[in-house]
């Protein structure tokens, strides 16, 4: 069977921690082995994957595209599990949403859930009662909620979502969505994620 792995906080290396670790060298480490045997379109750790037979374009998406900006040699200014989704990603995505054909569906992985706010579940997927927040600490908006809901609705979108952090624009720079979905063909069925 196909295996579509998808990037995880701790993939992207210790909360802050300097190494090898540019996007780039996460997904040639995680990705792109699988993408190579298994195919898939797209980069940096974010892709899809069309299954023909069943209909359905799986997008796997890279949240953790903080921006490394350099606090010391051994630090960034920035945690790396910060949530944010690049504008280059996000772009992608929107334009690969508009590509999807007539009788297709859509399910979109990623690690963490998709939520603000999401229930703890236990081991048997009973819920404790207890919420835990899922929020993109990198920036406000909710950008893949904003664009799924969008996507649904066969409609457009056109919002700026700010980065969260104390960080000048030219370090962590805002995200502009900007879709037109209203001659969208494709279905969504679901969101899969994991994290929690």
């Amino acid at each position: 069977k196909p295996v579509m792995p998808c990037i995880g906080n701790h993939d992207m290396g210790n909360f802050n921690t300097r190494y090898n670790n540019s996007l780039e060298n996460v997904a040639n480490r995680f990705i792109t082995p699988y993408l190579n045997r298994f195919g898939g379109i797209g980069q940096n750790g974010y892709y899809y994957k069309d299954f023909t037979e069943s209909k359905i374009r799986l997008f796997v998406l890279n949240e953790y595209e903080m921006p490394r900006i350099v606090k010391s040699d051994t630090e960034y200014k920035y945690s790396l599990w910060n949530r944010y989704l690049s504008q280059a990603q996000l772009n992608w995505f929107i334009a690969a949403l508009n590509t999807v054909e007539e009788g297709w569906s859509v399910i979109v992985a990623l690690h963490q859930l998709i939520e603000e706010d999401a229930i703890v579940l236990d081991n048997e997927f009973k819920s404790n009662g207890t919420a835990r927040g899922c929020c993109y600490e990198g920036q406000t908006g909710k950008p893949l909620q904003s664009i799924i809901d969008a996507y649904i609705g066969k409609t457009s979108i056109s919002k700026t979502c700010e980065n969260k952090m104390n960080a000048t624009k030219a370090e962590i720079p805002d995200v502009e969505i900007n879709a037109n979905f209203t001659n969208a063909k494709g279905e969504f069925i679901c969101y899969i994620s994991g994290h929690s």
